[in-house]
């Protein structure tokens, strides 16, 4: 299996309008009640909302190297959806990527780890559901995944 996929087919614009233009529980209900997050996933910001084709990443523990790189293969509207597994006590986004990830076009980040810089980021409107919010830092050092394990992210939120 690739480390990173880059080679995914995202959803058509004219669907992805459609499902924005709609409630998320509507969108829940609709799904055959498939897909819903955990509860602790919240917005940082009030009004945040999400609409894209999902960029799936899966860090490694307190490492935000492939986060990083996301942002380096995101096209305008994606949307990163990370999993750090249960290593919450970091924090993998802050200002410096949300500006990296504005620049490209990034529609927003739903993360079942830790944010930091939320004020700044709340500032520049960009769109975060996470699960905690915590300053400590991380590496940069162990490529994680993206696009490569779906699967894990349907199964564990």
């Amino acid at each position: 299996m690739a480390q990173f996929n880059t080679d995914f087919t995202r959803m058509p614009g004219d669907l992805l309008a459609a499902f924005a233009s709609q409630e998320t529980a509507t969108v829940y209900e609709a799904s055959d009640r498939m897909g819903a997050m955990s509860h602790r996933m919240r917005p940082i910001g009030p009004g945040f909302k999400l609409c894209g084709s999902a960029l799936t990443v899966r860090c490694q523990a307190a490492d935000n190297l492939t986060l990083h790189a996301a942002i380096a293969l995101a096209q305008p509207g994606d949307v990163i959806v990370a999993d750090v597994g249960e290593a919450l006590e970091a924090g993998y986004w802050g200002e410096v990527t949300t500006v990296a990830a504005q620049s490209r076009g990034v529609g927003g980040l739903v993360i079942n780890g830790g944010v930091r810089d939320v004020a700044a980021i709340r500032a520049r409107g960009f769109p975060i559901f996470s699960a905690s919010i915590s300053m400590k830092a991380t590496v940069k050092a162990t490529p994680g995944f993206i696009n490569s394990l779906w699967r894990r992210f349907g199964a564990s939120w």
